[in-house]
């Protein structure tokens, strides 16, 4: 029932991209094609991620978040989001100032 790390990347990327290829996320996880297979494999299987045929090529198989998937990014991002807030809570004020302008920056 645990996610490893490059299953939960997998899913944020492909949320992030919206419909990607098979081989473009193999790429960015710099994962081979094979493991990437497998990795995939185990997230369509457990409903989260949907594989179809790429209309341009049809040998190509692309990539969608499922409902499920999506609950499943919604859910971490939100937990990762209280986990920063609650460490951040912990922060000297001159430190908490320094990362949120560097997090300001990010963004731009």
């Amino acid at each position: 029932n645990e996610f490893t790390v490059a299953q939960i990347a997998a899913l944020h990327v492909v949320d992030q991209q919206g419909m990607m290829r098979v081989s473009t996320l193999a790429a960015e996880l710099d994962l081979s094609a094979s493991a990437a297979s497998r990795l995939i494999e185990g997230l369509v299987q457990r409903g989260l991620l949907a594989r179809a045929e790429d209309p341009a090529d049809r040998r190509a198989k692309m990539l969608t978040l499922s409902a499920d998937g999506r609950r499943f990014v919604e859910h971490t991002s939100a937990e990762r989001l209280r986990v920063i807030e609650e460490t951040a809570q912990g922060l000297p004020t001159r430190v908490l100032k320094g990362l949120l302008a560097t997090l300001r920056g990010l963004k731009s």
